[in-house]
């Protein structure tokens, strides 16, 4: 069994995952936990795996950090890798772009 765990950014929650149809390989369950959500599969072979997942963004935080995004064995999680992602949108944001009040 192999594991993807994609880390949720800070202001945002998640709201749905699912599968592409052109995808190689389909997680069989996913669950949320721990500010991370968790998907599952069978097994992980060398080969593009796509989910779309959706998130809202339910508070206003400026230059958001990168979320991690780790896959790795069940069994064996010494065999793993990892990466990031970020809004290249919401990074350069400023304190004033999310702050209507604030007179910048």
């Amino acid at each position: 069994m192999s594991v993807v765990e994609v880390g949720i950014p800070t202001g945002f929650v998640f709201e749905t995952v699912e599968n592409r149809k052109d995808s190689s390989q389909q997680y069989l369950k996913f669950e949320t936990k721990d500010g991370k959500l968790v998907l599952y599969y069978d097994a992980m072979i060398y080969a593009r795996s796509q989910v779309r997942v959706k998130m809202i963004r339910t508070e206003l935080v400026a230059k958001t950090q990168p979320a991690a995004v780790k896959a790795f064995e069940y069994y064996q999680p010494e065999n793993r890798g990892l990466t990031f992602y970020e809004s290249t949108l919401l990074k350069y944001s400023s304190f004033c772009d999310i702050c209507a009040d604030c007179g910048c």
